[in-house]
């Protein structure tokens, strides 16, 4: 069976920010039950070498996934990009649904660059830990959490 990694790729145009917990919560049961597999195949004597072997293989993935994660941590440029795209998909749904006006198309984007990612930059707080990024954007009254991680997006907390 192989394992999708494109989600470590950090150009990917992932749409749902939750692709990556999905395919984490479907390899976790597939990883544990192939640990066990190989403990019950393993006597007693060799159970013991096995652990630690499997202890310093487990930290040897451990420590190749954080530096995977070091090198698709996002930008700041790339969240401006997602915040203001995010801000302008969200003011469509609302005039759409306040005014009954629907518009297929994207707004231009001369009001993307010039006005919403200048505003977006300025008042965008990042907290950069190495392996993931957590963006507080206060604009308009409004707080936005965003969690940065494997090159992807997911706002977690909007106020």
């Amino acid at each position: 069976m192989g394992i999708n990694l494109k989600f470590l790729n950090p150009k990917s145009k992932i749409q749902n920010p939750f692709i990556l917990k999905r395919q984490f919560l479907r390899l976790l049961p597939i990883f544990l039950r192939n640990i066990i597999e190989l403990y019950k195949q393993h006597n007693r004597q060799g159970a013991i070498l096995f652990m630690q072997g499997s202890l310093i293989k487990g930290g040897i993935a451990l420590a190749g996934l954080a530096v995977i994660m070091g090198f698709t941590n996002p930008k700041q440029e790339a969240y401006n990009d997602y915040a203001s795209q995010r801000l302008l998909t969200n003011a469509q749904k609302e005039i759409c649904k306040e005014f009954n006006y629907c518009r297929s198309s994207e707004p231009p984007n001369i009001i993307k660059n010039t006005l919403i990612k200048p505003a977006i930059s300025a008042s965008t707080k990042q907290q950069n830990l190495g392996i993931f990024s957590i963006y507080t954007t206060e604009l308009l009254g409004l707080r936005t959490k965003t969690l940065g991680v494997f090159g992807n997006f997911l706002t977690y907390s909007d106020n």
